[in-house]
């Protein structure tokens, strides 16, 4: 007897473990994409899934711009240079570039559709360049 319970002359059923591997093959084939280009480019052109990843990059973007912006102010009075015309100056050009950058994020959130399948999409004329 082995330590399955199995003598070494006794036929093992294989036919139900090949069966089960079988529906496994193909339900990986239903998931995966192999060497369907037509599939692999559809997945990301007709859902919206290629916008939601860029609408989370540019969140991220959108939130790492202000927490440096944040950072900036705070270091330029610690040191006593906000009173300086000319770091004004900069720091006024960089806070408008992180406000346009927010600015863009709110309307690409604001004014997304939803399909007929409830669907979000944010809006492609709203992404950031």
């Amino acid at each position: 007897m082995s330590s399955f319970g199995l003598s070494a002359h006794q036929p093992v059923r294989r036919s139900g473990l090949l069966l089960r591997v079988r529906q496994r093959v193909r339900a990986v084939e239903r998931v995966f994409v192999y060497r369907n280009l037509e599939i692999s480019r559809d997945q990301w052109w007709k859902t919206p899934a290629h916008l939601y990843g860029n609408h989370q990059a540019q969140c991220r973007y959108a939130t790492k711009a202000a927490l440096h912006d944040r950072a900036r102010k705070r270091m330029n009075q610690i040191t006593g240079n906000d009173a300086n015309p000319a770091v004004n100056t900069v720091m006024g050009e960089l806070a408008s570039i992180v406000t346009v950058v927010d600015s863009m994020l709110q309307a690409h959130e604001t004014v997304a559709a939803i399909d007929r399948d409830g669907v979000l999409w944010p809006r492609r004329r709203r992404c950031m360049p």
